[in-house]
């Protein structure tokens, strides 16, 4: 099944209290990986590495930036600065039948993640950006 829940991610009460103060109508503190998102990203983004579930779920948990993406509304990106620099993109619930699912993930580049940080507003950043 397509829109199976393969990981559903937690989000601590700070980051969702910085997301919050921004999207007002955001009424869930999870974030889920559905299994077509994931097979999407294996298959355009295998890059990212082996245990894709869990990098992304680190990359969540322990942003070094999160975005509001200027182009696609109700749209956030959580960047995780390391080794690899990894874009976790985000679509928000704004119905509470829906979920906030993730819809990709990719690498970035340090000259690609500067170029989204002039792009996009900041909604937090941490000291490794």
């Amino acid at each position: 099944m397509k829109n199976e829940i393969i990981k559903d991610i937690i989000l601590d009460s700070v980051t969702y209290d910085i997301i919050k103060k921004e999207f007002k109508y955001l009424d869930k503190n999870n974030i889920c990986l559905r299994k077509e998102r994931l097979e999407h990203i294996i298959e355009g983004h295998s890059d990212i590495g082996e245990d894709i579930p869990n990098i992304l779920e680190k990359s969540i948990k322990n942003p070094s930036v999160i975005l509001v993406d200027s182009k696609n509304t109700d749209t956030i990106m959580f960047i995780y600065k390391g080794d690899n620099n990894i874009n976790v993109v985000v679509k928000l619930s704004i119905k509470e039948q829906f979920d906030n699912s993730i819809i990709t993930a990719y690498r970035l580049s340090d000259k690609r993640l500067i170029r989204i940080l002039e792009k996009h507003r900041t909604l937090y950043k941490n000291d490794s950006i």
